[in-house]
């Protein structure tokens, strides 16, 4: 009977033992491990206390899953070999540096417009295809300007004039398609500057033009 009580007594202070184990590891420190033993994040999540026993949050400090029994190593432990532990926070990660914009630099667009010799100051359809590349690359970059020279072949009557007239009907259409005049230089060189010679119609037709060129400022 002596021995029956004794071993009764034991059973019953290894059952508290036990017990006040589990109860200091699920519940006097306050935490749910009902996780234990199904693996963990490792990322430190901050303090945020313990409200219901009035513990605020510990600045500076962070809890710990280890997702393995070995990772704990050289960190404090507050209980059980793969529980939380308490430890500093790491710092935060720098914040990332936005990467830079590269920087678009346009190239210079470049054209002529050939006028017929009876309608001679009149766009044709090859001629404003080349003067839309000019309308796309100054909508695209507003910085930009247009320098527009018009030329006249030799024997024409007023070649100032004529000249000017051809770099109007450039500027002209450029406006119509949404490009302020301001941003327009339109001037003439008359005869003085050739690109064939005028001895012959296939080099006169070749002089009856209009020269631009967009400016990158």
């Amino acid at each position: 009977m002596r021995k029956l009580s004794l071993g009764v007594i034991a059973v019953t202070l290894i059952s508290f033992s036990f017990s006040a184990a589990a109860f200091d590891r699920h519940y006097w420190h306050g935490e749910d491990l009902s996780w234990w033993g199904k693996g963990a994040t490792p990322e430190p999540v901050a303090d945020t206390g313990w409200p219901s026993r009035g513990i605020g949050p510990r600045e500076g400090y962070c809890w710990w899953w280890p997702t393995d029994p070995e990772s704990n190593s050289g960190d404090s432990e507050a209980w059980g070999n793969r529980g939380k532990v308490m430890h500093d926070c790491p710092p935060p990660p720098p914040a990332p540096i936005p990467p830079t914009p590269p920087v678009v630099k346009p190239n210079p667009v470049t054209g002529t417009v050939l006028f017929d010799k009876k309608k001679s100051y009149f766009l044709d359809d090859v001629g404003k295809a080349a003067v839309d590349e000019a309308v796309a690359a100054l909508k695209r970059f507003e910085n930009n300007t247009i320098n527009i020279t018009g030329h006249a072949a030799g024997g024409e009557p007023d070649p100032v004039g004529t000249g000017q007239k051809r770099a109007d009907a450039v500027k002209a259409y450029l406006t119509e398609n949404g490009i302020a005049s301001s941003r327009i230089s339109a001037t003439s060189a008359g005869d003085s500057s050739p690109a064939a010679s005028n001895d012959t119609e296939p080099g006169r037709k070749q002089n009856r033009r209009a020269f631009f060129t967009t400016v990158v400022p």
